[in-house]
C-alpha cells in the first residue's frame, strides 16, 4: 500500500491530499505556522511510510520544506517549470485543491527521486549569495536614479571627482545637491566640510583643489529646478541610501 501526500504552498497555507493507491482517502487546509505543521506531523504520522511531493514556490515553501527536515521525512520538490510539464495532462481545472490531489496522482505515474539531504550551511551560503545580490542590485538602481535627478539639480557635480562611487562623493553631492548651495559657502567654508567627511588621509592642497574645482562647476551650472525643488529633496534621499547601504555592505 503506498501513500502519497500531495501539498500545495501558497503564501499563507497549504492545502493537503492525501492519495492511497491513486484513491484520494482524505484532505486538509494547514496553516504555514507551528499548529499547522504540527497538524501535518500528525497526519503523517498517522500513515505508514508517507511520501510527500510539493512544487516550490519560493520563500513560502521554504517553511514547509524546514518542517519535513526536521521531522525527518523525505520529500520531492519539484520547480515550477518541471511541474508545469508534469502536471499538464493533471490539470484540467487549477485550483490549490485540484493542485494538491494532482501532485499525489501523478507520483503514481512518474517515478521521483527525493530531495537528496544538504547540509545547513549550503542553504546559508545561498542565502548569503542572494542577499549580496539584492544589496548590489540596489546600489545599481539607486545610483540610476541619482544620475537622472542629478541632470536636473546639478549635473556639473558629477565631473567633480574621478570616482563617483564612493561615501566621499555622495557626501559631497548630498551636501551640495544645487549650486547655489555652492555659492553660499567660502572656500574656506568648502574645505572644511571635505575635512570633515574625508575617511582617507588626503592632502589641503588636494582638498583646496577640489573646493575651487566645485565653485567653479558651480558658477558653470545651469539647473532646471530651483533649489527648494522636491527633486533636491529625492537626490538627497538616494545618496543616503547609498551611504547607509555600502557602509552595511560586506
Amino acid at each position: 500500500m503506498r501513500c502519497v501526500f500531495g501539498i500545495d504552498v501558497s503564501s499563507k497555507s497549504c492545502n493537503v491530499a492525501v492519495v492511497i493507491n491513486e484513491c484520494l482517502v482524505e484532505e486538509a487546509k494547514l496553516g504555514l505556522d507551528m499548529l499547522g505543521f504540527n497538524e501535518l506531523k500528525k497526519l503523517l504520522g498517522s500513515y505508514s511510510q508517507p511520501e510527500v511531493v510539493f512544487e516550490v514556490t519560493g520563500v513560502y515553501s521554504r517553511r514547509l520544506q524546514r518542517s519535513l527536515i526536521d521531522n525527518n521525512y523525505q520529500f520531492v520538490c519539484l520547480n515550477p517549470l518541471r511541474a508545469r510539464i508534469e502536471l499538464t495532462s493533471f490539470r484540467y481545472n487549477k485550483t490549490d485543491t485540484n493542485d494538491a490531489r494532482n501532485l499525489a496522482y501523478s507520483s503514481f505515474h512518474i517515478q521521483r527521486q527525493p530531495a537528496a539531504p544538504t547540509a545547513p550551511i549550503y542553504e546559508e551560503l545561498r542565502d548569503l549569495n542572494r542577499f549580496y545580490q539584492n544589496v548590489t542590485n540596489d546600489i545599481v538602481r539607486l545610483k540610476n536614479r541619482l544620475h537622472k535627478v542629478l541632470q536636473l539639480t546639478f549635473p556639473e557635480i558629477e565631473r567633480l571627482l574621478s570616482n563617483t562611487n564612493g561615501e566621499f562623493y555622495w557626501q559631497i553631492v548630498k551636501h551640495f545637491s544645487h549650486p547655489s548651495f555652492v555659492a553660499t559657502e567660502s572656500e574656506k567654508e568648502i574645505i572644511t566640510f571635505l575635512i570633515r567627511i574625508s575617511k582617507k588621509k588626503v592632502t589641503s592642497d588636494y582638498l583646496r583643489q577640489v573646493a575651487q574645482r566645485l565653485m567653479a562647476l558651480g558658477e558653470q551650472a545651469y539647473p532646471a529646478v530651483s533649489a527648494d525643488s522636491p527633486k533636491v529633496t529625492e537626490l538627497r534621499y538616494y545618496t543616503q541610501q547609498l551611504i547607509v547601504i555600502v557602509k552595511k555592505q560586506f
